[in-house]
């Protein structure tokens, strides 16, 4: 059987032989649609893609300290897995601790799935090699950029899709080290918005001064009838049947999106970070520099509201 050329490939994908070529190499004039078009038709027809430098994306991964940051990443990567899969893409996937050892391989670019700042501080080292940062505010160092998720319009959605559901009493937990969160901030005007903003409706718990069980605690003697947890949601989960309420009859959670979110019974409505997309654009971003563009500002990703099963309507009082 005939190898497929170049020019078979140009065909299926409906483009001129040069598109196909710049295409195929990562150069520049090329539309995200023409990209996307030539490679699938490359796939399809079996043609051999060049495995050289340009080919090559290091992957930092994190220290897993945490079980919730462990399912970040793996929903990350896997979809970052398959992104670089379409595009043609190979991965040298390296430990956040043995970074330096990128330089030993041939990578034109490097994404790291970290989620602290450790990273953009010590990686000007790599002058020549492109870095995007996940989650990490990257302050555009030299050939250093970031792509985050905004969280802010899902938790908007969230409280909007509570207080539809008649719930006037909401917690909010934010199981974090860091003494003020955005994502509190964000629950607080959604609260405002609906005129919810007085202690008796938006109670707030924004620390771990206190062990978990003790927080949980807290917030069910106010008593709330809703509870967004966006971490420890596992465990929240737990507690909270441990205390005897039963989800969503007595209380509804929404809960951070986790690997376990979708198997819990009843399942976690979650607020959702959009990997697919998420992995799409750091990849569009990667390309951008290679082909010399400029990235003025950081990227930032909408999180999602996805409904499931551990919401429902206020209880009685």
């Amino acid at each position: 059987m005939k190898k497929p050329t170049l020019q078979d490939v140009a065909v299926s994908a409906g483009v001129s032989i040069g598109t196909a070529s710049r295409a195929i190499n990562c150069k520049a004039r090329v539309s995200a649609e023409a990209r996307r078009a030539v490679r699938e038709a490359a796939e399809k027809l079996g043609y051999a893609l060049p495995r050289s430098r340009e080919r090559v994306i290091g992957v930092l991964t994190p220290t897993l300290e945490s079980p919730e940051l462990d399912h970040y990443f793996i929903l990350m990567f896997n979809e970052l897995r398959q992104a670089a899969r379409r595009r043609g893409y190979r991965l040298v996937v390296v430990a956040l601790e043995d970074f330096p050892v990128l330089n030993e391989w041939q990578v034109c670019g490097v994404i790291s799935l970290d989620f602290t700042d450790k990273v953009s501080r010590c990686f000007p080292q790599f002058r020549n090699i492109p870095l995007i940062c996940c989650n990490d505010r990257a302050n555009h160092l030299e050939n250093v950029y970031s792509i985050s998720s905004n969280a802010k319009k899902a938790i908007g959605e969230a409280v909007d899709y509570l207080v539809g559901l008649g719930h006037r009493r909401i917690g909010f937990l934010r199981w974090s080290p860091q003494p003020k969160s955005r994502y509190a901030d964000f629950f607080l005007e959604a609260m405002a918005r609906n005129g919810l903003h007085n202690s008796a409706s938006a109670m707030l718990w924004n620390n771990n001064d206190l062990p978990l069980h003790d927080t949980v605690a807290m917030l069910l003697a106010k008593p709330v009838t809703a509870l967004i947890a966006l971490d420890s949601a596992i465990q929240v989960d737990r507690l909270l049947k441990l205390a005897g309420k039963r989800l969503p009859e007595d209380i509804s959670l929404i809960a951070g999106d986790t690997l376990n979110a979708m198997h819990m019974y009843p399942r976690h409505t979650v607020i959702a970070i959009d990997y697919p997309r998420y992995m799409e654009t750091a990849l569009d971003m990667l390309e951008t520099v290679w082909r010399g563009g400029v990235l003025s500002k950081d990227a930032s990703i909408d999180s999602r509201l996805r409904i499931r099963e551990s919401t429902g309507p206020a209880p009685s009082d």
